[in-house]
């Protein structure tokens, strides 16, 4: 494809960007929480690819970030990860159905009640 059509075809760059971005980051996402599980010897662990890593960082931190916009409040990247690291703990050691249960009602607490103590503290990746 010509520089040109390139141009004239935006969507396909960002595409294309965002797949190689995605390819890029996402191995290395997966070994920062299983760096974290292997120093406390907690999930995750090889039972868990990194295709499940990524989407859970994904699901719970998109679910985590709408709601806190329902809130009018902020979650740093921090607070993030930490929860995506509690979640990825959890879905290891319990079953799909657990697991998606255990989220709604998570986000349905933090709603209702705001975060969790256990949540609020920040786990900085990529140090």
């Amino acid at each position: 494809m010509g520089f040109f059509s390139k141009i004239l075809n935006k969507e396909k760059i960002s595409e294309t960007l965002l797949d190689q971005l995605n390819v890029t980051l996402a191995p290395l996402l997966a070994s920062e929480y299983r760096k974290l599980g292997k120093a406390f010897d907690l999930p995750p662990t090889e039972k868990t690819t990194d295709h499940e890593i990524v989407d859970t960082y994904r699901e719970v931190g998109t679910a985590f970030h709408q709601a806190s916009e329902i809130r009018n409040e902020h979650l740093t990247a921090g607070v993030k990860n930490r929860i995506v690291w509690i979640f990825l703990q959890y879905k290891e050691k319990n079953n799909e159905i657990k697991y998606r249960e255990y989220l709604d009602n998570e986000v349905k607490h933090y709603l209702i009640n705001g975060l969790r103590q256990e949540y609020q503290n920040e786990l900085q990746l990529f140090n």
